[in-house]
């Protein structure tokens, strides 16, 4: 999976930068509204006698921590779009693995998710054109090694646009991309950030 590992650090690269413009860009923004505040308070001071300081200070104080909080939210929301910019690339990695490699990412996901007796397996139908039957197989082969049921080929493709579906009786384990990632999105989320921002 080295490929990934490169387009991790590449993406970090440029987050990095992106963050550094962003915060530059927050800490001017929150700047220019602290001084606005102080012109402001300074030209009202000009009226009032000392009776007044305590006020003035007080909203000099309240114009700071917005400030702050206006700078703060501009760095999470720029985080959090590049937590989600770098799921996505992850996802298409994964879709564009060469065959072994995406057959035994795979693989590990069935194997995870599988039970002791048997099923069936859909896949989507993306997969069973370019895989088919060597896909069960293999896939087969993994649940064989570590004590699971047997998938028989349902050769009805499933609704998902990646991975495959296994159904054991009313119950149906969806192993597509897309629910692996929705199922994980906080832990993912998690060390997105640890990877990104630490």
């Amino acid at each position: 999976m080295a490929g990934l590992e490169k387009i991790l650090e590449d993406i970090k690269r440029e987050n990095n930068d992106i963050i550094f413009n962003i915060k530059q860009e927050a800490e001017e923004t929150a700047k220019k509204m602290i001084d606005d505040k102080k012109a402001e308070l300074d030209e009202r001071g000009r009226f009032m006698d000392k009776k007044m300081e305590k006020v003035i200070k007080l909203d000099i104080e309240k114009g700071i921590l917005s400030a702050q909080s206006f700078k703060r939210k501009m760095i999470l929301e720029e985080k959090q779009k590049q937590i989600k910019y770098m799921v996505e690339q992850s996802k298409e990695y994964i879709k564009n693995l060469p065959k072994d490699e995406y057959i035994e990412f795979f693989a590990k996901i069935a194997q995870s998710r599988a039970h002791s007796e048997n099923g069936t397996i859909r896949l989507n139908k993306t997969d069973m054109e370019r895989y088919g039957e060597e896909f069960v197989q293999k896939i087969n082969q993994k649940l064989s090694e570590n004590g699971k049921g047997t998938l028989t080929y349902d050769t009805s493709p499933s609704n998902e646009k990646t991975g495959f579906a296994m159904i054991y009786d009313d119950v149906e384990e969806n192993c597509s991309i897309e629910a692996i990632f929705s199922e994980k999105s906080e832990l993912i989320a998690d060390k997105m950030n640890s990877f990104l921002f630490a």
